[in-house]
């Protein structure tokens, strides 16, 4: 089975297990790049739904009456949790809206839509990230994953049955039989 002289052929237990290696590298890759853009989008489209009017909500003006700061683990910098107020039904009404990058200017007003019924429901409309860039840049991951998926089942399988078919070298289709040649 060696080529030449010095080349080592590996038994066929080897080569199998060196193939089944170098497949599961293969997929695993792209399969990454897909859940990353999968989450991406979940992201991008969690963070929309929360600043985007929903339809029959009244919309008001609060104020921002404070903010939490948190350091996420893979993040640089601190992420920072605006509380904004607001009345509603002769109430004030606190929420929290989604993390900012910046600290936000307490007393600062900001424009909410919340849920007549349940004031607490409430969403910051006045916020400026609307989630467009995790989407973009997730569909990106996803088609990328999956164009790169299958690039390499091209490559892996059917590339090599297309040339052995081209340059007359390959044998008789076996149909899923064994078949040993002389």
């Amino acid at each position: 089975m060696a080529n030449g002289p010095g080349a080592v052929a590996y038994p066929p237990r080897a080569r199998k297990g060196r193939r089944y290696t170098a497949l599961v590298m293969l997929f695993v890759m792209p399969l990454v790049w897909v859940v990353l853009g999968a989450s991406l989008l979940a992201a991008g489209l969690g963070i929309r739904n929360q600043v985007e009017p929903v339809a029959g909500w009244p919309q008001t003006t609060g104020w921002i009456a404070g903010f939490h700061t948190y350091w996420p683990s893979y993040e640089k910098g601190p992420t920072y949790i605006p509380v904004i107020a607001f009345r509603a039904a002769g109430h004030v009404v606190m929420f929290s809206a989604p993390g900012l990058s910046d600290p936000p200017m307490v007393g600062a007003p900001a424009r909410v839509t919340y849920e007549p019924r349940n004031p607490a429901d409430a969403r910051d409309l006045s916020m400026g990230s609307d989630g467009d860039g995790q989407i973009y840049l997730g569909i990106g991951f996803l088609v990328l994953g999956v164009a790169l998926m299958a690039f390499l089942y091209w490559l892996v399988f059917v590339r090599p049955k297309s040339a052995r078919w081209a340059d007359g070298t390959g044998t008789a289709p076996s149909e899923g039989r064994h078949v040993r040649s002389r």
